[in-house]
């Protein structure tokens, strides 16, 4: 005969794994908020306690895969980690450590040795960004596709330059050129005067990281964070200190009208102000240069007007050049200046 357990035996069983299921939630939470504390004091200077945050941070996302918090704040503190070995990386010249100092006719100025970064001396209206004979080409199976083809451009500060052109017409391979992503296979570039070709890829990501903001159709907004975290985060990653990161924080969302919003998550926010979030987090580190993919692609008429607006207020106001690369008319008619590419050549 078959004996099943009384019901009061079952209860007890049932409290007991419950109780141990709360006491590891609880000790789970115990354990991020210590984590979140050693973080917070590290972000605010004290680098020495970031090693524990990392390990704790780790064991949390490995234990609970189902929490992307976790694997959030284990990414920012790994990033945060990061910021000496980048300091010290941006403090050597693109290759080597000497640089040259140019005329804009040419004649050296001055030398420190070595085939550095070149910096050009500025001028009232130097480009912020500017490609010479650009060429760039790549292999699909057997065929070679070509898909820029001497290109040259330059945007100056303060300028918003439009760049149209059918699919399939080189506009994203050249904006991942302008913005230090891909490299050309031809040509120079230069970002706000530094001649950045035969850069080590490591001296690139520090570059891009300092002068060049992103802006996307889709947003790109990291949705675990806050708007203030998405905002803050290249402030973190340049190791700027909290009490400035705070400041240009805040003082950038107000100008965006989202200073109320600053600890909502991008999903409680309309496109329109996701893209306004997007556009706070390209310009809050003051980028030379801004590049925008189809920034109004998924905005209604009124929304996009209003980003149009912004982007080009905000770029005046700071000083920063940006290229667009858009299909939509509102955009184009307010930029300073429109340029098609079709089949890898500007018409």
């Amino acid at each position: 005969m078959i004996r099943f357990p009384s019901l009061a035996l079952l209860y007890a069983v049932a409290a007991l794994a419950l109780g141990a299921v709360l006491q590891c939630q609880a000790a789970s939470e115990a354990d991020f908020v210590d984590a979140l504390k050693t973080f917070q004091q590290a972000r605010g200077g004290e680098d020495r306690q970031i090693e524990p945050a990392i390990a704790a941070f780790d064991a949390l996302a490995r234990a609970e895969p189902q929490q992307p918090a976790y694997a959030a704040y284990l990414g920012s503190a790994l990033a945060l980690k990061a910021r000496e070995a980048g300091r010290r990386i941006a403090a050597e010249s693109c290759p080597g450590r000497g640089s040259r100092r140019v005329s804009r006719g040419g004649a050296k100025a001055g030398s420190a040795g070595g085939e550095g970064v070149r910096t050009m001396t500025p001028a009232a209206s130097a480009p912020m960004v500017r490609l010479m004979q650009v060429r760039k080409t790549y292999r699909v199976g057997d065929a070679e596709v070509q898909a820029l083809r001497g290109v040259s451009l330059d945007a100056g500060a303060g300028e918003l330059v439009a760049l149209t052109g059918p699919s399939g017409s080189g506009k994203s391979t050249l904006l991942n050129i302008c913005g230090l992503i891909d490299a050309p296979d031809a040509g120079e570039r230069e970002i706000n005067g530094m001649v950045v070709n035969g850069c080590a890829e490591a001296k690139l990501t520090l570059l891009r990281r300092e002068k060049v903001g992103f802006i996307f159709q889709s947003f790109n907004l990291v949705p675990v964070m806050t708007v203030f975290d998405n905002v803050e985060y290249p402030l973190l990653l340049l190791g700027i200190p909290a009490p400035e990161r705070r400041r240009r924080v805040r003082e950038t969302l107000a100008r965006v009208g989202l200073a109320e919003f600053e600890r909502r998550l991008p999903d409680a926010l309309s496109g329109g102000q996701r893209q306004r979030v997007a556009i706070a987090r390209a310009l809050v580190k003051s980028p030379s240069l801004v590049i925008a993919d189809a920034p109004t692609g998924n905005l209604d008429s009124a929304t996009a007007t209003q980003i149009i607006e912004l982007l080009r207020g905000l770029t005046r106001e700071r000083g920063v050049a940006a290229v667009v690369a858009t299909h939509d008319d509102r955009m184009t008619s307010s930029c300073d200046r429109v340029l098609r590419l079709v089949d890898g050549e500007l018409q």
